[in-house]
């Protein structure tokens, strides 16, 4: 599964609010409510020892769709790896 770590600041994603939560292996209810995170995925390159990167995109976000259960820190988007980084910059 590809996908990407963030924090989010306003509904943009924050790099400096991530920073709060890394490296911290077991971080208390209170620093888990106040930088909540969530893994964004957005790619399945890989399923169950399958190389799946000569499948088109578009097929591998169905599979990665129907494959895994989104909620609470893991959530699904259709958004690229190029996108996290645009909403980075913000």
């Amino acid at each position: 599964m590809d996908g990407e770590i963030a924090a989010l600041e306003n509904e943009v994603t924050s790099f400096a609010r991530l920073q709060r939560r890394m490296q911290v292996q077991e971080p208390s209810a209170e620093l888990r409510r106040r930088v909540p995170v969530w893994f964004w995925a957005f790619d399945l390159p890989y399923f169950e020892d399958r190389d799946l990167r000569r499948v088109p995109l578009r097929q591998r976000k169905q599979l990665l769709r129907d494959g895994f259960d989104f909620y609470k820190t893991l959530r699904y988007t259709g958004r690229s790896a190029t996108w996290f980084a645009t909403m980075r910059r913000r």
